[in-house]
């Protein structure tokens, strides 16, 4: 297999944490003393956090792919201990899947970003342990080239399609326009899909831009699995520096 040739898209509309910047830099020694090599981006003046993403992934899709086989997105609010970001995007190259860190939403006991596959999961932070997904929080997370190739073949394959199943309309990539006229495709447009929580319930779900994307690989590849990892010991700041020991829902 090919190193790991990580793109690293940092996304700090509205300006980036302390913790952030301190932990981003530690990474970046980290890399620069183990000659790993990697290109940086760092995504600004657009509030929509959807397009933000797709415009990303669309631009690393246009890198030669000998220099670019891992996309990684970091959101501006997380800390994380050094080389966290460089093993997650190599554990992503290693298992040519989705892998994403578990970290909790910004307040107290409202769980975290992600959601597992099997219900009553334990989780031991710090843990080399790969947890199967259902859907992947946004913020700390690496998607292999190969991922995000099925996902846009997949997606103009159903626009070609032109089929009017509300399947088909989530499914559907479209090659869009930003205001500089550069072009990008809607990886990220949220999508609203039969909820899975409880079978029992026919209400549908609607899905945040990180999450529709995870929907959207898995009908491009069933086969291939996302994880959680639980390796990586993130801090999600606010007002408090959130822990996966603050996460846990009442009654949980």
């Amino acid at each position: 297999m090919d190193p790991c040739r990580p793109v690293i898209a940092v996304f700090s509309y509205g300006g980036i944490e302390g913790p952030t910047l301190d932990s981003y830099v530690n990474e970046m020694l980290a890399a620069t003393r183990a000659k790993i090599p990697l290109l940086q981006t760092r995504v600004h003046g657009d509030a929509l956090i959807s397009r933000s993403r797709s415009k990303a992934l669309s631009g690393f899709l246009n890198l030669d792919p000998a220099t670019a086989n891992v996309f990684f997105m970091l959101d501006h609010d997380l800390e994380w201990d050094e080389g966290d970001i460089l093993a997650t995007c190599a554990k992503a190259h290693e298992c040519q899947a989705i892998v994403g860190g578990i970290y909790s939403c910004r307040g107290f006991n409202m769980g975290h970003s992600g959601r597992f596959a099997k219900e009553e999961v334990t989780i031991k932070p710090g843990a080399d342990v790969l947890h199967e997904a259902e859907f992947i929080g946004g913020g700390f997370v690496a998607i292999p080239r190969i991922v995000a190739e099925e996902v846009l073949k997949n997606g103009q394959g159903a626009t070609a399609n032109g089929q009017g199943s509300n399947a088909f309309q989530n499914l559907a990539l479209h090659e869009c326009i930003y205001t500089d006229s550069t072009s990008f495709y809607d990886f990220f447009r949220p999508v609203v899909v039969p909820g899975t929580l409880n079978p029992s319930d026919k209400r549908h779900e609607y899905l945040s831009e990180d999450w529709s994307i995870c929907w959207r690989a898995r009908q491009a590849n069933p086969n291939r699995p996302q994880y959680l990892w639980s390796a990586p010991v993130l801090r999600h700041w606010g007002s408090h520096g959130y822990t996966m020991a603050t996460s846990p829902k009442k009654g949980a």
